[in-house]
């Protein structure tokens, strides 16, 4: 998405402009810290649990009573952005998950 917008704004005849543009995102370093806070340290750490599977050797996580804390490191913005998506995505399935089961 990043790369259509940079191709948008940069007139189309100047290809080598636009080639070291898209050359310039992939080298960039880009790290992320989220950290989200549950209701207790139960759900935090069903949470976890949950999501420590498929985060493992792609997002560092750890836990401190009811706050959750995931961070990692890119080169690619391209996968950098995956990766939050994927993270972002998972944990809001286990809060409907959280939530159905404490409705019940």
């Amino acid at each position: 998405m990043i790369q259509n917008n940079i191709t948008k704004k940069i007139n189309y005849r100047d290809q080598n402009k636009l080639i070291f543009l898209i050359k310039m995102f992939d080298k960039m370093k880009i790290e992320a810290i989220i950290e989200i806070e549950y209701k207790n340290s139960k759900d935090a750490n069903i949470s976890f649990q949950s999501l420590e599977v498929e985060n493992k050797g792609y997002v560092e996580s750890t836990k401190e009573d009811n706050i959750l804390k995931f961070s990692w490191k890119g080169d690619s913005l391209p996968t950098f952005l995956a990766t939050a998506d994927d993270l972002i995505f998972s944990e809001i399935l286990v809060e409907k998950v959280l939530e159905s089961a404490s409705s019940k």
